[in-house]
């Protein structure tokens, strides 16, 4: 009935650092190092509910510090008053901007509310910070 969930799975060795991710149709995830924030696009098959798939597995390595963003597209499908969209890449540019700072969540959600001020949402603004300490 034209209904279906994007999902990212994922599984962290806390001792290693190293991470399994699958991708069913979820946007990149953000990798923020000490240096530089990547973007993920790891292997993907289709949203959940599409159709029967085994889905592939990336691993990465996480050093101690590094921090992954994961966030649903109602972050950067958010609309101002005017219909322009906030997009991925600006809220790249934003979190590369902010990276380095504690509440990086709080701000990132506050730059998105304020960016949609006056507007209602369409969707759904989820975002979850994994660090490795």
């Amino acid at each position: 009935r034209g209904m279906f969930l994007t999902a990212m799975y994922a599984i962290i060795d806390t001792v290693t650092g190293e991470m399994n991710v699958a991708n069913a149709g979820h946007p990149p995830f953000l990798w923020i190092t000490q240096e530089e924030v990547k973007v993920m696009t790891v292997d993907s098959g289709p949203p959940l509910g599409i159709m029967a798939v085994e889905y592939p597995s990336t691993s990465i390595q996480l050093e101690k510090g590094d921090r992954l963003l994961l966030l649903t597209d109602g972050a950067f499908d958010a609309k101002n008053k005017k219909g322009e969209r906030l997009s991925f890449d600006k809220i790249v540019e934003f979190v590369e901007k902010h990276m380095a700072e504690k509440q990086l969540i709080k701000k990132l959600i506050d730059h998105v509310n304020d960016f949609s001020q006056g507007t209602d949402r369409a969707d759904d603004l989820t975002l979850v910070e994994i660090n490795r300490v």
